[in-house]
């Protein structure tokens, strides 16, 4: 029973960067959860090839494994959920780069114990943050530790703590200064040093205290590019441009925007097209930075001519392009473009990948704006 509760709680997150649980089941003794596939390696599987080239990860490409990662551990712990076992062997790569977390909450879900001192520790010595390893439940400032720890190992190709027994290993983690990652790679900078050093404090109220203000400091320490950071106050606001056949589609994509730490707007109070309707659409797009005509067989028919709802939202957003709002037409499932939006680059959300570009459109949209900002 246990067992049916947290999985059903893990089968219910849904997040880009999480690998998606599809089903679980026993057995007998044996508990199990069917998840998605991914194509692609594992980090630890990245790390090794690297390792044996002497070839650390670059400090920009280690900012956007881990401002993914970030978002994903944050978006769960939202969710009120603490993985307790990250590591790079729980972090997958799709056929297209983008990062992948897993295994989320398996130890905690049916007990495993990779290893066990006074029966009551669970997870992986060598990213396991001190307070797990004196036996304690841990918070989300121990995935923040752990995440410290698979930095460190990013970019100075090998972990902070390591010994010939995991009780060693765990007592390193608890006892042992940090051996400076400047020490073991050179050529790193002290910003990101300074980064690593917070993550891998040894008290929880001394860590980043999320996720994602670990990503944001990491960022800043080497000038990466951002991708989107759940953050109130750089978050991009979209407009959700639809026909009333494609609620339920677009209602995902409303979450799954959200949840990337996106401010997104739909109309769902079925106001019929009017005067009033027509305000509450302006105000809706004004206060935006993007609109997103959301395309698909229902909205389109076979003339290439808009349906009404959002042909009406569209026309609006034709009386306001002096507010420099970026339009982004994409196609929920593969359809034909109507000719009003032929000059403009699709986004297919049905095709593999499609969600990457739709999140890098989105992210050059902001580029080019904070560029225009700074220069205006």
């Amino acid at each position: 029973e246990r067992f049916e509760q947290e999985a059903t709680a893990v089968a219910k997150l849904r997040h880009p960067n999480i690998v998606q649980v599809i089903d679980f089941d026993h057995e007998g003794d044996l508990y199990y959860m069917v998840m998605e596939f991914i194509e692609g390696p594992t980090l630890k599987a990245e790390l090794k090839e690297r390792s044996l080239m002497g070839q650390p990860f670059d400090p920009k490409e280690t900012a956007r494994i881990l401002t993914a990662i970030g978002n994903a551990v944050d978006y769960v712990h939202g969710k009120g959920v603490v993985h307790r076992d990250l590591k790079p062997a729980n972090i997958m790569f799709t056929s297209e780069g983008e990062p992948m977390l897993t295994d989320f909450g398996i130890a905690k879900i049916v007990g495993a114990k990779r290893y066990t001192m006074t029966g009551a520790i669970s997870g992986t010595p060598t990213y396991m943050s001190p307070e797990q390893g004196q036996g304690e439940r841990g918070d989300e400032r121990s995935d923040i530790y752990s995440l410290g720890v698979i930095l460190y190992e990013m970019v100075t190709g090998r972990v902070p703590f390591d010994a010939d027994t995991p009780f060693a290993t765990i007592m390193k983690h608890i006892n042992d200064p940090l051996p400076l990652p400047r020490q073991v790679y050179p050529q790193l900078s002290e910003s990101v040093e300074r980064v690593i050093l917070k993550a891998l404090s040894k008290e929880p109220d001394d860590r980043y205290q999320m996720a994602g203000e670990m990503a944001r400091a990491l960022q800043q320490a080497v000038v990466a590019p951002a991708v989107p950071i759940v953050s109130a106050e750089a978050a991009a606001q979209i407009f959700l441009s639809y026909a009333r056949k494609d609620k339920e589609k677009v209602e995902n994509l409303y979450q799954k925007l959200s949840d990337a730490g996106f401010k997104p707007w739909m109309d769902t109070k079925d106001i019929l097209p009017g005067e009033k309707w027509k305000l509450a659409i302006q105000k809706a797009i004004l206060d935006s930075d993007f609109f997103l005509a959301c395309l698909s067989a229902n909205s389109v028919n076979r003339r290439g001519f808009l349906q009404k709802e959002i042909k009406n939202a569209l026309d609006i957003w034709q009386e306001m392009l002096d507010s420099d709002i970026y339009l982004i037409p994409v196609r929920l499932e593969d359809c034909e473009a109507p000719e009003s939006l032929g000059d403009f680059q699709w986004v297919n959300l049905f095709e593999e990948g499609g969600w990457a570009r739709l999140v890098k459109a989105i992210q050059v949209g902001m580029e080019r704006r904070a560029k225009e900002t700074s220069t205006s």
